[in-house]
């Protein structure tokens, strides 16, 4: 298995989830391509999600939430490789942890 960037491991999370792929079964479509999850798929759907390119909705409103890509998530795809990175770095310093290891991750 390989590592892989970043942004391609994000395009496979937005097309696993356009696909309709649920959340839980995520893990199945990095092992068919044959790529380790590096740091953890928690990580990625974080990131994503503080990124503005997923959200989770429950369309039934029965407790399950449903990961969708956002209407931005094609806008950032076309955007350069630098201001996607630029982009990740600064979903990443305001993803919601907790206060200490935000304020670490912007110094």
């Amino acid at each position: 298995m390989e590592s892989l960037p970043a942004v391609y491991m994000i395009f496979t999370l937005l097309n696993a989830f356009r696909r309709g792929l649920p959340r839980d079964r995520i893990w199945i479509e990095f092992r068919r391509q044959k790529i380790r999850l590096h740091p953890r798929l928690s990580f990625w759907l974080a990131l994503c999600r503080s990124a503005h390119l997923i959200t989770e909705t429950d369309p039934w409103h029965i407790g399950h939430l449903r990961p969708l890509v956002t209407r931005f998530a094609p806008q950032w795809l076309q955007m350069s490789p630098e201001a996607q990175a630029f982009h990740l770095i600064e979903a990443w310093e305001n993803a919601p942890k907790n206060p200490r290891e935000r304020l670490f991750r912007k110094k």
